[in-house]
């Protein structure tokens, strides 16, 4: 086979792949350098870029992304950030995977059995409906939770299963989650942290 036989069944796999995962949202505001990796194709995040299923995304320290997806829920993706869209169901089933960096849900619809999870390598947040920060530390391991408005279900993951021993943190709670940690605590969110984490979030 040619290189140039190659090279074109290469891009017609890219596009298939990106051809056949479902657009869920739309990039609204951008600031700084960002992009999503879908079907093994990595896309620069523009105003107007349509963001998929199974996309991973990753922003620079200056970055900011606001995306709304197409239910009206809004994702606000933060600087230096990586994180994968693992699924986005119509039948409002959600799992997002928070590698490093900060994400903000507005959440506009409601779920059944906190059936929209977020997850860092050291915990798991289900929500039904809310709206909420979470931020993770590769260096540390730490998991924040910051609940703006509703209430978060935070748990612990053991070897990647949760220890189904949840707490519950309310509108204005906070948790800082350390690894090995035995118990999340629930403290009230200090007002320069949160003045702060909005400012970088902001909707």
């Amino acid at each position: 086979m040619t290189a140039f036989l190659k090279t074109g069944l290469l891009a017609i796999l890219l596009w298939t792949n990106t051809a056949f995962a479902s657009a869920i949202g739309q990039a609204m505001i951008v600031k700084g350098n960002a992009s999503q990796v879908i079907g093994g194709k990595s896309e620069v995040i523009k105003v107007g870029t349509q963001i998929y299923e199974e996309a991973s995304i990753q922003s620079d320290a200056d970055a900011y992304i606001k995306i709304v997806m197409k239910d009206r829920n809004i994702l606000v993706v933060s600087g230096k950030s990586s994180l994968t869209i693992n699924e986005y169901k119509k039948s409002k089933k959600v799992l997002i995977s928070l590698h490093e960096g900060s994400l903000r849900h507005a959440l506009k619809q409601k779920y059944k059995e906190d059936l929209y999870q977020v997850r860092t390598a050291t915990s798991v947040a289900g929500v039904r409906g809310t709206d909420f920060l979470t931020q993770y530390e590769t260096g540390t391991g730490d998991t924040v939770l910051c609940t703006l408005e509703g209430k978060v279900s935070f748990d612990v993951l053991k070897d990647g299963v949760p220890e189904n021993n949840p707490v519950i943190a309310s509108g204005g709670e906070f948790i800082r989650y350390k690894k090995d940690q035995k118990r999340p605590e629930v403290i009230a969110v200090k007002k320069p942290w949160l003045d702060k984490a909005l400012a970088a979030h902001a909707l």
